[in-house]
């Protein structure tokens, strides 16, 4: 009996003995996971979910930037392409539906670009949604340009047509922003953003010099359509004012700014006047592709209500000779008004909105004498500075040429 109650006491001590040994191993374990919720694993180097949202996530500061940068595009986009021209009442209200959607896509640039943020994406994502197919609507009005290529049409020709079309409208800006914003506001939802600025810098240092060029080139793009352009001069035709090689500065705001969409000028600062060299879109490629208009550079003799005339290489302006300081003729010869309008030509009336033009290299000048006036919504500006000339035959600048203005 005695044997019996002893073994009965070793058994009920063995089952406790076991029961604490496995109580100690679940304690070991559960501190075990504790301890690599707090700091990285040994051998794997991860960090828990809570560690990596202390820690910051470099490519959530990467993706904000980026959505800046889009942001920025989609604000200016119908600015810095204005080669979309929308008839009547429906491009006035257009107009106004852009510039409130810029409005929002600056809004949330700033944010991004100015203050590391990310500015309410979901009114960002509502926006672009909007934008697409008002940006979808705006390509009505000149994909037919831009997708002809003439006669020598191909697939990859069609193919950088229907690229040029999503870029310069901002389709394709469209797309992006909201697959780039559909994913930044997963991330927000799920607590899992955590954009780090110090890590993103330690692992994208690249990423802000490639900012500055973006944000440089849309600003250049502002200066370009709408402030001064850079032209060079091909041929002679404006010799000896202009010569080939000379590169200079064109005025575009001294007729006023062009506004996108509905093509109106506002702000001129004055029409132009008899003398001015002006820079055009050469009347004879309006029917062409949009690539492949070319811009010519004359001066302007007649203005709109003037009678032009040439009698023997002599220019008559309502009736009496004139003389333009600038003109030269180098070709010694009279050619009859039955072969060629070059020294008998007209009289012709300027029609109203239009100009007559000639080159000062009178005899080797294609000019309105040839192919009419100049349309005042084809004038791109005016001539203004020559900053660059460069003798081709002699291989040498023309340092007497720079930096002068254009008379």
């Amino acid at each position: 009996m005695v044997k019996k109650i002893s073994k009965n006491r070793e058994k009920r001590n063995r089952a406790q003995a076991r029961r604490a040994e496995e109580n100690a191993a679940v304690t070991n374990d559960m501190a075990g996971k504790e301890a690599s919720a707090a700091k990285p694993e040994t051998g794997s180097g991860t960090l828990s979910h809570a560690a990596r949202l202390r820690q910051g996530n470099a490519g959530d500061h990467l993706k904000t930037r980026c959505f800046g940068l889009l942001c920025l595009f989609q604000g200016m986009s119908w600015i810095l392409f204005p080669a979309y021209t929308v008839p009547g009442r429906f491009g006035w209200i257009l107009l106004a539906i852009l510039v409130l959607l810029s409005a929002v896509f600056l809004y949330g640039a700033w944010f991004a670009l100015r203050k590391d943020t990310l500015k309410n994406p979901n009114m960002i994502w509502w926006t672009a949604l909007i934008a697409l197919p008002v940006h979808g609507a705006l390509t009505h009005f000149a994909s037919a340009d831009l997708f002809n290529f003439g006669p020598e049409q191909t697939v990859a020709r069609l193919a950088l047509g229907v690229l040029l079309v999503l870029l310069t409208s901002g389709m394709l800006g469209d797309f992006l922003l909201l697959l780039l914003t559909g994913v930044l506001r997963k991330r927000v939802a799920g607590g899992t953003f955590a954009p780090d600025a110090a890590a993103f810098r330690a692992k994208y240092g690249w990423f802000d010099t490639l900012e500055a060029l973006l944000i440089a080139f849309v600003l250049a793009m502002c200066v370009r359509v709408y402030v001064v352009q850079a032209f060079n001069i091909p041929s002679g035709s404006m010799e000896d004012t202009l010569l080939v090689g000379d590169y200079l500065m064109v005025n575009k705001f001294i007729y006023g700014v062009r506004m996108p969409v509905v093509d109106r000028e506002l702000f001129a600062l004055r029409a132009p006047e008899r003398g001015d060299i002006i820079v055009f879109e050469f009347p004879e490629d309006a029917g062409k592709p949009w690539l492949k208009r070319r811009d010519f550079i004359k001066r302007v003799v007649g203005l709109p209500g003037d009678r032009v005339e040439m009698r023997a290489k002599q220019l008559y302006l309502n009736g009496e000779a004139v003389k333009i300081p600038q003109e030269v003729h180098k070709e010694p010869d009279l050619l009859p008004a039955s072969s060629s309008p070059r020294d008998f030509f007209g009289p012709v009336t300027v029609p109203e909105g239009q100009y007559f033009v000639m080159g000062d290299n009178r005899d080797r000048s294609l000019d309105s004498r040839f192919w009419g006036f100049v349309d005042a919504r084809a004038i791109k500006g005016r001539a203004w500075i020559k900053y660059w000339s460069w003798d081709k035959e002699r291989t040498r600048p023309r340092w007497g040429r720079i930096f002068r203005t254009i008379e």
